[in-house]
């Protein structure tokens, strides 16, 4: 069965434009009151509809700030886990005296601007000519229906088959894995369980963490004061608390299921969270202010779209300053005693043949190996400059924790992965952001 999730935000929601029966679920957090209703369409697709309306219509402002909320790091204290929108449908009278909508629908543009969204209202060409005069680049991406000014008898806003089809296109062109995205939401529950289970994924992370350590201690030196620092796929705030000693940091990751767990984990530490794909950072960030550094640790652009990303760090790094990346070796070591029937002691392993990443050997995302040439190579291509790079960790990927003290192992794989470059797990490193004519 194909399952396809609708959010629908009204302020006092008819459900006969949806053709909506009783609801399944009902639920509130704060401000917003949540209904679930279901439809099963010719026995193979089933629409689940969460509509979110106000406890409080007279306070539409925290009804918005709280539907923010609850989106970006999906409470589960509050409320059952919210699922993967597919859709959203906003009503054009939300807040019609505070123009409710016209707060709404970019925030929750800026979270997921691969999500179709649609404004659907009695007064379509008042709003649109509202919505032209305010030349926002994301009202391309809004699609309006007009809604009967008839209360008895209210017209459908759009058809099950059509809301089927906008879903399904939006999965063919979409420039990020939707798959991918859903999944990583789903495996939040279990992330640091799962990371910690395995030896030399631990082994790599203190590797990982020194890199990263070392390297800022020195930054932050010659650059005189805090460093702005933001963290790519920061899942559940395992480096955003150790990066928040050199500056400033904004960590973002696409899990709202991550980022809640990074709320709870990083609470009372001065660290801006938000929920974005990284690969649309270059339309976000850094407007403002741009960054000094830039972390994508734990093979991040391995499984991300890597050349929009790339152009999006390029965007929102300031000249001269450093990006921090980790991929997926091509070459590593890991592949060879996959070969010979090996038990590995990591976490996560790629199938550089499928190009998929298989995570506690159940969990499959798609990924990318590169090889350390590539990889030199493309981030050339985009202005970065090699500081320096190694692979990690090479006899940790088959270690057992019961003939090793993990310290000692980790020293031990340090001058391995030394001597043998090319064959640790990942590739990590610094490059630093030049002007490409100097290159």
């Amino acid at each position: 069965m194909i399952e396809y999730n609708i959010l629908c935000i009204d302020d006092a929601l008819d459900t006969r434009i949806f053709e909506l029966s009783d609801p399944v679920e009902q639920s509130e957090y704060q401000n917003v009151e949540i209904y679930v209703y279901k439809k099963m369409i010719n026995d193979v697709i089933e629409l689940s509809f969460y509509v979110f309306m106000p406890k409080d219509r007279n306070n539409i402002k925290k009804f918005i700030n709280d539907i923010i909320e609850l989106y970006t790091f999906n409470r589960s204290d509050s409320v059952e886990k919210l699922p993967f929108f597919d859709i959203i449908f906003v009503d054009n009278v939300l807040g019609d005296n505070e123009r409710g909508y016209r707060d709404l629908i970019p925030r929750l543009y800026e979270i997921t601007p691969f999500v179709p969204i649609v404004l659907y209202t009695a007064e379509i060409d008042k709003v649109h000519n509202e919505i032209w005069q305010a030349k926002e680049p994301f009202w391309q991406y809004v699609s309006h229906f007009r809604k009967s000014r008839d209360k008895n008898k209210p017209s459908v806003v759009m058809q099950d088959d059509q809301i089927i089809k906008v879903i399904e296109n939006n999965y063919k062109e979409s420039p990020v894995d939707i798959d991918h995205l859903k999944k990583a939401d789903e495996f939040s529950d279990s992330y640091d369980d799962t990371e910690e289970k395995y030896l030399a994924t631990r082994v790599y992370f203190k590797q990982e963490e020194e890199e990263i350590r070392n390297f800022l201690e020195k930054t932050k030196k010659s650059n005189g004061g805090e460093l702005n620092i933001l963290e790519l796929g920061c899942g559940t705030g395992r480096l955003s608390g150790m990066l928040a000693e050199y500056g400033e940091v904004t960590a973002i990751d696409f899990s709202s299921g991550m980022l809640n767990k990074a709320k709870n984990k990083l609470k009372g530490r001065n660290i801006n969270l938000k929920r974005m794909p990284a690969e649309y950072i270059g339309d976000f960030l850094g407007r403002d202010k741009k960054f000094d550094v830039i972390i994508a640790a734990f093979g991040f652009l391995s499984y991300v779209n890597t050349y929009r990303t790339l152009e999006g760090i390029s965007k929102v790094l300031k000249d001269k300053g450093f990006l921090f990346i980790s991929v997926y070796n091509y070459d590593s070591i890991a592949f060879d005693l996959i070969k010979k029937g090996s038990d590995l002691t990591l976490a996560a392993v790629p199938i550089r043949e499928l190009g998929l990443l298989r995570v506690a050997n159940k969990i499959d995302f798609r990924a990318y190996c590169f090889k350390i040439d590539e990889l030199e190579s493309l981030l050339s291509s985009y202005g970065f400059q090699k500081e320096c790079l190694m692979t990690f960790p090479v006899c940790s990927v088959s270690a057992k924790a019961n003939q090793f003290d993990e310290k000692n192992l980790w020293h031990l794989d340090l001058q391995i992965s030394k001597a043998l470059r090319n064959r640790g797990h990942y590739i990590l490193g610094w490059f630093r952001k030049v002007n490409r004519q100097a290159q």
